[in-house]
């Protein structure tokens, strides 16, 4: 949007906010100077220039100087949108009460004038509905003994569950019965009858019966599609399940499952989690102690190889020490020191390796793995955790 700022040299009080070019804010300065012509223009070039997010520099011409000011951060918990189920709530916290035009307030005094007048004396014959409409007949005695049947609004809905995570895939029937249904606003929550089984109730009234009169919305094919419509969105904003579920042991439960139930399927998944962990935990020791032993029986191979190898060595460094000798005592020349010395030299290397052999075959044979009795119960229980039910 374009704006011509010099037209704004006519308003008293600017408030300026960040400007993105220079060129608007040189233009925003002379009509500024146009409504003030006392301004420095080199200080208000300054204050625009460092303005930040939701800062605002604030000008009147009948004011000496200008001013910078902050918003005030506004934060409203709104919950909606509004239910049709929260709205006659609403309307008692503000005291408002349903528009009601002066022909319908009529009709409906006449209405109840009919109905009281309707109720001193019965009617004989069955008042008619839309054909579209499914009628049940359930008799009530009147003080006289007499059969009377009065109107009810009779609502029934299948509503089916479905999740992924957790997997929920449930179904029930909620039903509720609204005796004198009002012509809009119905009060579900007050109505509401569990069990009920409509294949219990009477297709057709019983002879003899007294009829009382049928308000005139209840014989609108219109009013009982609204109802229908109303009770569905009724139930789709109010009715919830409760779902339990143990994420430690990966189970969970729809609604169909009782809470004790529900705790015996944690118990069993606890206990099959704990053999599991210890089956494995069984497995990975008995593993570790076939590889150990392995390598003790290598180990005593190689130790009793440096064995046999270090009495070779020092039987052929015993002879060649008493050929020296012998030749020594006999005044022979001496002959071979430099093998004798080498002997020695590999004999002493054979000892070496020998007792670094038996260091390691002592520290396989001293391992935990190398233990008999296989791994504790507590250690199991330290690696298979077993986890919390919860609803």
């Amino acid at each position: 949007m374009d704006v011509d700022y010099k037209a704004l040299s006519n308003a008293g009080t600017w408030m300026i906010g960040r400007l993105q070019t220079d060129q608007d804010k040189q233009r925003l300065l002379d009509g500024l100077e146009s409504a003030a012509g006392g301004i420095k223009r080199v200080e208000i070039d300054r204050l625009i220039s460092s303005l930040g997010k939701r800062v605002f520099l604030y000008h009147n011409v009948h004011e000496k100087k200008p001013s910078v000011f902050h918003t005030r951060w506004v934060m409203n918990y709104l919950a909606g949108p509004l239910t049709i189920s929260q709205i006659p709530d609403l309307n008692a916290l503000a005291g408002a009460k349903p528009y009601a035009p002066e022909s319908t307030t009529k009709t409906k005094k006449d209405a109840k004038a009919t109905h009281s007048r309707s109720t001193e004396k019965p009617m004989s014959s069955k008042p008619s509905l839309p054909s579209t409409i499914q009628e049940y007949f359930y008799s009530a005695k009147t003080s006289s003994g007499k059969q009377k049947y009065t109107p009810a609004l009779v609502a029934v809905a299948e509503v089916r569950y479905l999740r992924q995570r957790p997997p929920v895939e449930f179904t029930r029937a909620i039903s509720a019965i609204a005796e004198n249904p009002r012509e809009t606003g119905q009060m579900w929550e007050d109505t509401i009858l569990p069990n009920l089984d409509t294949d219990k109730l009477l297709t057709s009234p019983q002879s003899g019966a007294k009829f009382t009169e049928v308000p005139e919305f209840m014989q609108k094919s219109s009013w009982w599609s609204a109802q229908e419509k109303e009770f569905e969105h009724w139930i789709y904003e109010t009715d919830t399940v409760s779902v339990r579920s143990s994420n430690a042991l990966s189970i969970s439960a729809g609604p169909e499952i009782s809470e004790k139930d529900f705790h015996a399927q944690c118990k069993q998944a606890a206990a099959e989690k704990l053999n599991k962990a210890e089956n494995k935990l069984e497995s990975k020791f008995k593993t570790k102690q076939t590889t150990l032993e392995n390598k003790i029986e290598r180990q005593e191979l190689k130790v009793d190889k440096y064995k046999n190898n270090l009495a070779s060595r020092s039987l052929d460094t015993a002879l060649k020490v008493g050929e020296s000798l012998l030749n020594f005592a006999t005044k022979r020349k001496l002959t071979g020191l430099s093998s004798s010395s080498t002997k020695v030299r590999m004999a002493t290397e054979a000892k070496t390796r020998l007792r670094e052999a038996e260091t390691i075959l002592e520290n396989y044979k001293g391992r935990p793995e190398n233990a008999s009795g296989g791994p504790k119960r507590s250690e199991i229980g330290t690696s298979a955790r077993m986890g919390e039910c919860g609803g």
